[in-house]
């Protein structure tokens, strides 16, 4: 049996939530495509965390609740429990709507920087023997959820590039914060990046397994990027001298 899973989406919300989310996205498909589980006007596939670690033996059941319940957190899926027997506590797994989007571009994800209410949205919901709340009576409108400015999403998609390419991963969130806010970062980005290609190959940052590289906060703080007329200096310096040591060599 061979599973899958997005590269993008496992680097956002990680491998085995990627996997999952594929799982839960491909049968409910093929429950949609056989006119199966509809339920209030969308298609289900339902598992216990028991049966998903059988088909997923690399991961435990306490990882699989775990993982379930981080995907609901993250707004990505939604349970509900629609068995007549109140005996019958198997759950029921569908992608929001979100969850769709994410799976159609990884990069909503991305814009979507703000924290909306979840908790509301993907609690347990139609449970024909309980109470529990209907998803489909909460009235979305009502969620206070702040909207991020293009500008934002696109400074947050040019932190994930420097992110990337930087070799040191220290305090990824303490980061963003320090880069967004740099001074004309759109203008300068190009700038950053290149400076960042060129210090990547310098001796300093390559010796002792990186043991020199600073910190991306302090690459930041202290502007390094406008240090790489430095960097080409040195370099040069570098190798004019053992051009010299060549040239006397051969003489």
């Amino acid at each position: 049996m061979n599973h899958s899973f997005d590269i993008d989406i496992a680097c956002l919300y990680g491998i085995n939530e990627a996997v999952l989310l594929n799982n839960i996205a491909f049968w409910v498909d093929k429950n949609k495509a056989n006119k199966y589980n509809c339920f209030e006007g969308r298609y289900w596939t339902f598992n216990s965390a028991k049966a998903y670690s059988e088909l997923f033996p690399y991961m435990s059941d306490r990882t699989i609740q775990r993982v379930l319940k981080h995907l609901v957190d993250e707004g990505l899926i939604m349970t509900g429990n629609f068995s007549d027997d109140p005996r019958n506590r198997t759950n029921y797994y569908t992608l929001t709507d979100f969850g769709k989007e994410v799976l159609a571009d990884w990069r909503v994800a991305l814009r979507q920087n703000v924290v909306m209410d979840y908790d509301k949205l993907s609690q347990s919901i139609l449970n024909k023997n309980t109470d529990s709340t209907d998803i489909n009576n909460t009235d979305i409108n009502t969620l206070s959820a702040p909207v991020i400015s293009a500008e934002e999403a696109r400074k947050s998609e040019m932190f994930n590039q420097f992110w990337s390419a930087y070799p040191k991963k220290v305090d990824k969130k303490g980061c963003e914060k320090k880069f967004i806010k740099i001074p004309d970062l759109e203008q300068i980005f190009p700038d950053i990046m290149t400076a960042l290609e060129m210090q990547k190959r310098s001796k300093q940052w390559n010796e002792e397994n990186g043991k020199y590289i600073p910190h991306p906060s302090t690459w930041i703080n202290q502007e390094r990027w406008n240090n790489v007329n430095e960097v080409e200096e040195k370099q040069m310096a570098i190798e004019e001298v053992a051009k010299d040591n060549l040239d006397g060599f051969m003489v």
